[in-house]
């Protein structure tokens, strides 16, 4: 093999070298767990707590949370699901919870709560109350937290919090949703109380007003 050829090869070794690296950085990466830096017993969890909701007016601003529906126009017997996106508008990353988490409350089983309002004032709307449930063993678990880098976003899905009941008239409805979380890490109750400290955004945050169709 002369010089020329070689160089050639090697230059086309170095190419597909920087092509396989090129697609690896640019796949899509899972939301990071947050990491667990601090394990505190029982006793500080009204100090952190006190703490933590002294911060939640200065920190309200961190993020926005924009809905939308999965699709345009529903029939009236499926399920009405709302894309929730979290966008981190700080400077720093932060821990939060996620919009999706299946919560062990009575009444609202996930952060997302929705008001559903029909275009047609003659049309009334029973909203039933979703409630979650309460076994033995009550926990917050660490997998319904994530890290979300500063400026990025995180988009989960989310059934229509309250449901209505019977279903909906065929019409347009505008829905707007808050999203809220007040816990700042995950706990478990079982034999002992384990609490991480994740500094978890906490406080309210009211979303935008999106539509959908009930067409049959």
């Amino acid at each position: 093999m002369n010089l020329s050829c070689f160089l050639k090869l090697i230059a086309s070794s170095v190419m597909l070298v920087v092509i396989a690296i090129t697609v690896v950085s640019c796949a899509p990466q899972a939301p990071s767990p947050p990491v667990i830096t601090t394990l505190t017993s029982p006793s500080d969890y009204d100090r952190l707590f006190n703490e933590y909701m002294g911060q939640v007016e200065a920190r309200r601003n961190e993020i926005s949370v924009m809905i939308e529906p999965t699709k345009v126009e529903y029939s009236s017997t499926e399920l009405i699901e709302l894309e929730v996106t979290i966008t981190n508008l700080s400077d720093h990353h932060i821990v939060i919870r996620r919009p999706e988490a299946e919560l062990n409350y009575l009444v609202f089983p996930t952060p997302m709560e929705f008001m559903l309002i029909p275009s047609d004032p003659d049309i009334r709307i029973n909203l039933l109350l979703p409630l979650g449930h309460i076994d033995d063993r009550i926990e917050i678990r660490p997998d319904e937290f994530f890290v979300l880098e500063k400026g990025k976003s995180y988009t989960g899905i989310v059934p229509l919090i309250p449901r209505p009941e019977p279903p909906l008239p065929v019409g347009s409805y505008s829905v707007k949703g808050t999203y809220q979380n007040y816990d700042f890490g995950a706990f478990s109750i079982d034999k002992e109380i384990l609490i991480s400290d994740y500094n978890a955004w906490m406080g309210e945050v009211e979303t935008n007003t999106t539509t959908f169709e009930i067409i049959h």
